[in-house]
């Protein structure tokens, strides 16, 4: 493998991400991690306190807590307590993101529809494959490390 290609392609695959959520952070006056973090939450129901944000994201805490405290006071979340334990504050995606969500998703259709372009089902199926163990092996990595 290539390693050299590597961090550049996962770097032009963020970078063509942004550009295509661009006009949909323009028009709703929000900034790509915030954009991030709603997508993040309507794809992860299960996984909605902020924790699971900076750990599945991979954005420090303090970066997690301001872009949360924006989305809030523009009313695109709200806060609430997990019944069970009331240390835990639930992010709740509001009525205002249903829009961003939905163009949201047709912008991820097309980012994929790029990036998936001229490859087959099974090929597509590998390429899903891979970026599964690439995954495991760099939460194992992180846990070994750190």
């Amino acid at each position: 493998m290539q390693g050299g290609r590597l961090l550049p392609l996962f770097q032009a695959a963020i970078d063509l991400y942004s550009k295509i959520c661009r006009p949909i952070c323009e028009k709703y006056e929000i900034s790509q991690p915030s954009f991030d973090i709603i997508m993040f939450l309507a794809s992860n129901p299960d996984r909605c306190i902020a924790k699971d944000i900076t750990r599945m994201r991979g954005l420090k805490p303090n970066l997690v807590s301001m872009y949360v405290d924006k989305l809030v006071h523009d009313g695109f979340l709200t806060r609430e307590e997990v019944s069970g334990d009331r240390r835990k504050i639930k992010l709740v995606c509001t009525s205002k993101t249903k829009t961003v969500i939905n163009e949201g998703r047709r912008a991820q259709e097309v980012f994929f529809k790029i990036i998936e372009k001229g490859m087959s089902n099974s090929e597509i199926g590998v390429l899903e494959k891979c970026i599964t163990q690439i995954e495991e092996n760099i939460n194992n990595a992180k846990v070994q490390l750190f």
